[in-house]
């Protein structure tokens, strides 16, 4: 019984996994009710001295950071750093430059102070320190919602799958799936629009992307059939090497983010699909960016940035085929589980009555023994003699009777008779 229900356990979790599956919520950290930002003494006196620090910003991954069509630098990394700045009383001076390469180069020969995400790798640690890990990425396969073929990663062998430029994901796809056939487009919003006018079969993308795309753009007959990379990348804010004072006044000021403000970012940006922003301090860092809105050649490492606290909404209303069927599953397990229950309570029942009846006879039994017992008892004197030529009258402890009328007997409670009076012969001969 303990293992059936284990096992039931089990499913009813992989079944809630599933069913939210899309609405991603990472916790990566935990936020508090309140912004409490303590710096030491030599924190605050570093910041004195450095009023004024260098920000670079990816621009061409919406909705974490990219270039609005304004021409500024726009999205939830530029809040959340406007957030930041204000609360540590520093200008956060943003690099005009946003595109990746670019910007990698200026940040390793300190043309840059900070980057706002990174990945933390082994191969950028002779350059760069990195606050503890904040954001991440998750990838995605995109399908029509009448495509019911593809479920699962490994549904994509032998399909056209549409993969944006210079992501190092669109080369991970094509070694994990050597006989897909990519499909390489200039945007990852080209590849959604492969996808909805059946020039593939699927897309591979970042969630938060697809998710902001959808809501900003005519893309209702798209599904997100499965996760391709789960969290497959953490990102940090990376800081010059030489600059260890101000990594962990970051990740202080962080860890002061509060619940309302990460809810209220990731609401606006990937709920809402995005709002001209009206907080003074991201206009701020927005006026502050040179506009540059031309197309990126070299796009950026892979961000899918999400808050620990924060579940976005689903962008798929139709249940996936594996979702149906996992549901499928539990509803007959629920059924083998009710008659399993059933047959249990029936032998319990049966049982029951079996001990009541054991017991009923075992009382029996010593009852029995008792009256048994109490028999024996009373028959254990020795027999009455009387003599056949004995007078009635002198018996006042006998009837008055014929003597030869009436036989007088003694037995045990086995039947054994012990004493038998002469006037048998008399009756019987």
């Amino acid at each position: 019984m303990s293992y059936l229900i284990a096992f039931l356990v089990l499913i009813f979790s992989q079944v809630a996994v599933h069913a939210n599956e899309f609405e991603e919520a990472i916790a990566l950290q935990k936020h508090s009710s309140e912004a409490v930002l303590q710096l030491t003494p030599d924190e605050q006196k570093w910041l004195v001295d450095h009023p004024t620090i260098g920000i670079a910003y990816d621009g061409s991954l919406p909705p974490y950071s990219f270039v609005n069509e304004a021409g500024k630098i726009d999205g939830i990394a530029v809040e959340i750093m406007a957030i930041l700045s204000k609360r540590l009383g520093v200008e956060f001076s943003v690099y005009p430059d946003s595109n990746w390469s670019s910007l990698y180069k200026a940040a390793a020969k300190r043309k840059v102070d900070m980057v706002a995400t990174m990945v933390n790798r082994p191969d950028r640690a002779e350059w760069f320190s990195f606050t503890k890990p904040y954001l991440t990425k998750s990838l995605v396969i995109v399908t029509r919602q009448d495509n019911t073929s593809i479920n699962n990663r490994n549904d994509l062998a032998d399909k056209k799958v549409a993969v944006a430029k210079g992501y190092q994901y669109g080369e991970q796809v094509g070694n994990e799936f050597p006989t897909a056939k990519r499909i390489k487009v200039d945007t990852m919003l080209d590849s959604l629009k492969a996808v909805g006018q059946g020039q593939v079969d699927a897309a591979v993308i970042f969630l938060g992307t697809a998710k902001y795309l959808q809501a900003k753009n005519p893309l209702g007959n798209l599904r997100i059939a499965a996760f391709y990379d789960r969290n497959s990348a953490n990102e940090s804010i990376a800081v010059r090497k030489d600059w260890p004072v101000l990594v962990g006044i970051l990740q202080k000021s962080l860890d002061s983010l509060t619940e309302g403000e990460v809810q209220k970012i990731f609401s606006k940006w990937v709920v809402d699909g995005g709002m001209p922003s009206t907080d003074a301090a991201t206009q701020k860092l927005q006026s502050s960016a040179a506009p540059d809105s031309k197309p990126i050649s070299n796009p950026p490492v892979e961000i899918e940035q999400q808050p620990a606290t924060f579940s976005v909404q689903k962008a798929v209303a139709k249940p996936s085929a594996s979702t149906i069927a996992i549901g499928k599953m539990v509803i007959i397990l629920l059924i083998v589980l009710a008659l399993f229950l059933l047959w249990l309570f029936l032998i319990k029942k049966q049982k029951k009555l079996q001990i009541k009846a054991k017991n009923g006879m075992m009382a029996s039994a010593r009852n029995l023994q008792s009256t048994h017992n109490d028999v024996k008892h009373l028959t254990i004197g020795p027999p009455i003699e009387i003599s056949a030529e004995e007078p009635i009258a002198h018996r006042p402890d006998r009837p008055e009777y014929p003597a030869h009328e009436y036989v007088y007997y003694q037995h045990d409670c086995d039947g054994v008779f012990s004493y038998v009076s002469p006037s048998v012969t008399s009756l019987l001969g």
